[in-house]
């Protein structure tokens, strides 16, 4: 299997050019500021919703455009975050997290 593109900031605006999309767009779309979407698209700041936004802007995946950078990083995070939001609603201490192989990070 071939690695993820990764493309360079000039190739997405490029790209987006040839299909006559522009950052504005992406970002009215999206309710954020068109700097944001730059950001994101220089890789200056992160984004999961906008660089999925851009992406599929593109008609690509978002590992195609960004590599792996937006790859889940540790799969059990919504797990990690509802195990926190149960302890401090329920007013309990939060737990250390545990790696996946039953040890404490």
């Amino acid at each position: 299997m071939s690695q993820p593109e990764n493309l360079t900031f000039p190739e997405i605006q490029e790209k987006l050019k040839s299909k006559d999309i522009f950052f504005t767009d992406i970002a009215i779309a999206l309710d954020v500021t068109v700097s944001h979407v730059t950001q994101i698209a220089k890789r200056k700041g992160r984004s999961q919703r906008v660089a999925l936004g851009i992406s599929q802007a593109l008609q690509l995946s978002v590992n195609q455009v960004f590599g792996t950078e937006y790859t889940e990083r540790r799969s059990n995070r919504k797990e990690r975050r509802n195990q926190i939001v149960e302890a401090l609603r329920a007013g309990e201490n939060v737990p250390d997290p545990i790696s996946m192989h039953g040890t404490v990070r």
